[in-house]
């Protein structure tokens, strides 16, 4: 509490002061006033107090009265935050959403088990370990895994060092396939296993193996690893855990803001569903349909060429990482009106329910106007004066979709990643694995922390209907990763024992 509240409350009389104390604290009259009563006679507590006031006299006068109320520290020092000072507290973020820390112990088995089949020939038809076949480095570099509740990324981190380890034996087993010896000249390769056509544009590989395990792991980032989480910080931290195992001397950091991107990953729409402009994906009107199709046949096809050659640049320096993220702010413009109908959707379906239909009938409009607009290239008329109303129109709307969605960060996983859900290089849509530690939170528990609208959104939306009982957040996540992999992908992820107490 703010030393000045104390004082302004004890110029008013002692009832006052410990009427305040008793309500911030909760402890009894007679404990607080025992605190007040105490008296720093020794020299060693008083020292003790001064250095825990940064050593300047006036704040040691001042707080001297209240110091019988100070609470200690893990090491015994007096909690005084004074001006300035950096204070670092437990937080109950983590706990209220459910989210938690995962050792290496966890992650090892659950990446393996999940990527073994993808990157060899056998698991998936049961063949005996020894006859598994790895496949090719082509093959590897195709893969995408995500991690879509990733926190700090462990998962990630833990994919990166397995994809990148098959890569590397990968090239060797090109090597073995070639019949190179140490006598023989050794053929410059891609990182795909080809050989090198002799192009000044090509990536070589090195021939030491712990060179090209360094050049895997970038590779892998690069193009294999995708990750989502709620808290920005995680995704901050995310990036960070990718740096350390990516780094490389004499080369920037990996780019991977398009792949590790913060939102809710269980909050968002479907291409369909914003298609037919509505929650309801067989509905809509036709007129609906072929505005918002109009705007989105130009813009999705851009955005998704410009992700795909993000994924496929290796940055050497600094510029091949100002060229990527050039490339992504157009993708990301070039989305933006799009996103916003995807949140605008959202936002009406956890509004109230008296409310829905008037928002869908006025702001729906509205935003039905300014797709017409972007369809017709307003956005870029030569007319100032055009231009700036749509403009203008477009950040009123974006502030009306805020206030409705409440700080809430819907993610629409065909809009984020349309390189991965609108068809890679080989027609696969979807990651070809998923894995991860979900947050765990029991049904009653959802409502509380969550809210009411959000929690019938999962059911209506995620569970398609079904309501599940006490089934646990953990188990809408499982049934999120089963709509994001492809046809013959996989995914592992933790749950607890609560995952069988649901009915979904």
């Amino acid at each position: 509490m703010p030393l000045e509240e104390l004082e302004q409350r004890a110029s008013k009389g002692e009832k006052v002061l410990l009427d305040y104390l008793k309500e911030v604290t909760g402890r009894s009259e007679a404990a607080l006033k025992k605190g007040l009563d105490v008296q720093f006679e020794k020299q060693q507590e008083r020292s003790r107090l001064m250095e825990a006031c940064d050593n300047q006299q006036e704040i040691f006068q001042r707080v001297l009265p209240y110091a019988g109320l100070l609470r200690k520290d893990t090491f015994q020092n007096y909690t005084i935050i004074t001006a300035g000072s950096v204070y670092m507290t437990k937080g109950s973020d983590r706990r209220s959403t459910g989210t938690h820390y995962t050792p290496r112990s966890l992650t090892e088995p659950i990446v393996q088990h999940a990527l073994d089949p993808l990157v060899y020939h056998g698991p998936a038809e049961g063949w005996p370990e020894e006859q598994w076949q790895l496949r090719t480095a082509e093959e590897i570099l195709s893969l995408t895994v995500c991690d879509i509740a990733m926190g700090s990324g462990a998962f990630l981190v833990q994919a990166c060092r397995y994809l990148s380890e098959k890569l590397v034996q990968a090239w060797e087993q090109t090597d073995r396939e070639l019949n190179i010896n140490k006598v023989q000249a050794i053929p410059q390769k891609t990182p795909s296993g080809q050989l090198s056509s002799g192009e000044a544009s090509e990536e070589i590989i090195p021939l030491d193996r712990e060179e090209r395990l360094i050049i895997a792991r970038r590779l892998v980032s690069e193009r294999c690893i995708y990750g989502v989480d709620i808290n920005p910080m995680a995704v901050e931290m995310a990036k960070l855990s990718m740096w350390l195992i990516t780094m490389s001397k004499g080369q920037p950091f990996t780019f991977l803001d398009h792949a590790l991107r913060c939102g809710d990953s269980l909050l968002g729409i479907s291409d369909r569903q914003l298609a037919n402009w509505s929650m309801d994906a067989k509905s809509g009107e036709i007129s609906q349909m072929s505005r918002i199709r109009g705007a989105t046949d130009s813009a999705v096809p851009r955005a998704t060429q410009l992700r795909r050659q993000i994924r496929l640049l290796h940055e050497h320096d600094i510029s091949g990482i100002e060229t990527k993220e050039k490339m992504l702010k157009e993708a990301d413009q070039a989305m933006e009106l799009i996103k916003l109908g995807a949140d605008l959707l959202i936002g009406i379906t956890l509004s109230d329910v008296k409310r829905q239909a008037h928002i869908q009938d006025t702001l729906g409009n509205e935003y039905m106007l300014l797709m017409q607009a972007f369809s017709e290239g307003m956005f870029q008329s030569q007319n100032l004066t055009v231009r700036d109303t749509n403009n203008n129109e477009l950040k009123r709307i974006h502030s009306e979709v805020e206030g409705l969605l409440k700080n809430r960060r819907p993610f629409h996983w065909y809009l984020e990643f349309p390189e991965v859900f609108l068809g890679n290089e080989k027609g696969n849509m979807g990651f070809s694995a998923i894995v991860g530690n979900p947050p765990f939170q029991g049904g009653a528990k959802i409502t509380n922390t969550l809210g009411v609208v959000y929690r019938e959104y999962l059911v209506n939306y995620i569970a398609m209907g079904k309501r599940g009982g006490q089934a646990d957040l953990c188990s809408y996540f499982f049934l999120r990763a089963g709509t994001l992999i492809t046809s013959h992908g996989h995914f592992s992820l933790l749950a607890t024992n609560t995952i069988a107490q649901g009915i979904l």
